[in-house]
């Protein structure tokens, strides 16, 4: 099997509209949901975290290495409680 960058970050963001309509459909209250982790206390954490690793690796092909410092400016600007920024964000995720 091969498979390109391009077909990989297609299926995420494919995956990625599922969640938005789903989260747009059920509102933040689901971003509240508690997980037993100090880093991701919630779902609303979480999820951009996973948003992290698909830019990190698809920058990092690129020869742009992101630093924790440029990952953890763009991570505090974010509001974990709210589905409309978080999934805004995943789709226009600006790492300059």
């Amino acid at each position: 099997m091969h498979l390109t960058i391009d077909e990989l970050l297609n299926y995420t963001e494919e995956e990625r509209a599922k969640w938005e309509a789903w989260f747009g459909a059920h509102g933040n209250d689901p971003l509240k949901f508690a997980l037993p982790m100090d880093v991701h206390p919630n779902i609303g954490a979480l999820i951009p975290h996973c948003f992290w690793a698909e830019f990190f690796y698809a920058r990092w092909i690129g020869g742009d290495i992101l630093t924790e410092d440029r990952i953890k400016e763009k991570s505090e600007s974010l509001s974990a409680d709210n589905a409309d920024q978080v999934w805004c964000s995943a789709n226009r995720l600006d790492l300059s």
